[in-house]
């Protein structure tokens, strides 16, 4: 059986507040760099990534 393998390329410090900021930007006034501008990376934003992710939408990490 091919066993397939994902390879972390890059890893981004901001990652998490680029995540949250993408689940907000449907339900937050502003541009997408205010609402960046505006998340932590603190436990909001992990909490707010649980809920998302949660619900099934996953397309907030793909990218």
């Amino acid at each position: 059986m091919n066993k397939s393998r994902a390879i972390i390329v890059v890893k981004n410090p901001e990652a998490l507040r680029v995540a949250a900021s993408s689940a907000r930007i449907s339900t937050q006034p502003g541009t997408a760099m205010e609402i960046f501008g505006r998340s932590l990376g603190d436990e909001k934003d992990l909490r707010l990534l649980d809920k998302v992710l949660s619900s099934g939408h996953k397309s907030v990490i793909e990218h």
